[in-house]
């Protein structure tokens, strides 16, 4: 099993898998059915029933990263275990984005008022490492360039923040999902 067997899985191919997380990783699963993705979160210590258990029925989970979003609110994981632990991560980088990454911050601040290049700015300093911030998760970041990893871990983060009910019509977080996936895709050759 690879860290990426589930990256950009495409809804509609039904499966059922564990999550490998830490704690968690005696029954926890996750796969897609019935139009939508699920989750069972079962804490090792507390294996009579599931700790958290989200079903398409009744919160409908759209993408893998609103998985993502989900497991590392309830575990209090942080985002690349999480993506690790579903096996949602990018391939491995094989060219750097680093070029196209100038060009696009470039571009962007010249509309730095506007909160969606306002989001694509604050994801690429992160990767370049200027950032004290985790562009999708918001959790603190030490210092320092992320790895492809964190950057991979972020964008599903971010993802599942654009399909919350409460965050959708951020244009910040469309921005940094913009920047992210730029950054991705340019790494594994997609673009």
């Amino acid at each position: 099993m690879r860290d990426y067997d589930y990256f950009l899985h495409h809804p509609g191919d039904e499966f059922v898998e564990a999550v490998l997380l830490d704690g968690w990783d005696h029954q926890s699963l996750w796969g897609w059915e019935l139009g939508y993705y699920f989750l069972q979160l079962w804490r090792n210590d507390l294996p009579e029933k599931p700790y958290r258990w989200i079903t398409p029925a009744d919160h409908p989970l759209p993408w893998p990263g609103c998985v993502a979003l989900e497991t590392m609110r309830t575990t209090g994981a942080d985002p690349v275990s999480v993506s690790r632990a579903l096996r949602i991560l990018a391939p491995p980088a094989v060219r750097s984005p680093f070029e196209v990454i100038q060009r696009e911050l470039a571009e962007n601040r010249r509309y730095a008022a506007e909160d969606y290049c306002a989001g694509q700015i604050d994801a690429y300093e992160w990767v370049l490492g200027h950032g004290t911030r985790c562009p999708g998760s918001g959790l603190a970041w030490p210092g320092g360039m992320p790895t492809h990893d964190d950057i991979t871990a972020e964008w599903n983060i971010n993802t599942g923040l654009l399909y919350d009910q409460v965050v959708m019509t951020d244009k910040h977080a469309s921005g940094v999902d913009e920047a992210l996936s730029t950054v991705i895709f340019t790494a594994i050759g997609k673009r």
